[in-house]
């Protein structure tokens, strides 16, 4: 919901209210979830929305330890570092496009940012194809584990498919139509969340549960340390352009890197 009713929002609030309420409106909205998520949340053996059915599936697994598994025992393990270093590629892109597609389309298509249909609505589509890239990545990968394949195999041959769906990106800036361009977008980031839902579900399967969390946010970190490194060389790039000079160069080659990325 919040992927389509920001690209209406955000600009209406820009041009209505200015840029600054954009984002005290928006970050207020984020309060007002934390509130209704206190109220619902609950452990699942106390939740009153959790039927027994779901309750025994979530419990299946034999208890595990719940001492706390140091960070530096943790950072020697190869399977930590492989999840590192793919969410320090991928999630620099996926921040990349959430800061850079809207200036994107008005900079190589010089839409305005008034245009509702030639704006807000691709960038719409672009997430709303996101969101269905993570539940059919999902699918996938289950249906591979039916055939009999290790869930090893599965995650890793879903996630290669993802990759090379995310190729195609690198033509964003040569097609000449804004529409195509879109498409090629949503496609990768659709592949994304794909190669997201995935990796994150290698964790669980291969770290015992009182050690998730831990790896989940070395990967977290890494990922923002990834998008900065990404923003920053970005940022450098713009700077190299004489003034007037052509940007779809420096959106080529930064298209060019979140291609290959994965």
């Amino acid at each position: 919901v919040g992927a389509i009713v920001a690209p209406l929002l955000v600009p209406w609030l820009c041009l209505n209210w200015g840029w600054q309420w954009a984002f005290i409106i928006v970050g207020a909205v984020g309060f007002v979830w934390v509130f209704f998520w206190v109220l619902v949340y609950q452990q699942p053996n106390k939740s009153k929305y959790v039927g027994a059915k779901e309750l025994a599936h979530i419990e299946k697994d034999p208890p595990q330890p719940v001492a706390k598994i140091p960070w530096i025992k943790l950072l020697k393990l190869r399977q930590t570092w492989a999840f590192i270093c793919a969410k320090f590629m991928t999630d620099a892109v996926w921040r990349w496009y959430f800061f850079f597609m809207p200036l994107f389309i008005v900079d190589i298509y010089n839409v305005n940012i008034k245009d509702m249909t030639n704006f807000a609505l691709p960038i719409i589509i672009i997430y709303v194809v996101a969101d269905l890239g993570s539940i059919v990545s999902g699918a996938i990968s289950s249906w591979f584990i039916k055939l009999g394949w290790t869930a090893n195999k599965a995650r890793k041959v879903t996630m290669l498919i993802c990759s090379l769906c995310v190729v195609p990106v690198a033509f964003s800036t040569v097609v000449g139509n804004l529409w195509i361009t879109v498409g090629l977008v949503a496609l990768a980031a659709a592949a994304h969340q794909g190669f997201s839902t995935n990796i994150f579900t290698t964790v669980s399967d291969m770290f015992p549960k009182n050690a998730v969390a831990s790896v989940v946010g070395l990967g977290g970190t890494a990922g923002c340390i990834g998008a900065l490194s990404l923003l920053t060389v970005t940022k450098w790039l713009f700077a190299t352009l004489p003034e007037g000079g052509d940007k779809s160069s420096v959106y080529l080659v930064l298209f060019v890197i979140a291609s290959v990325s994965y």
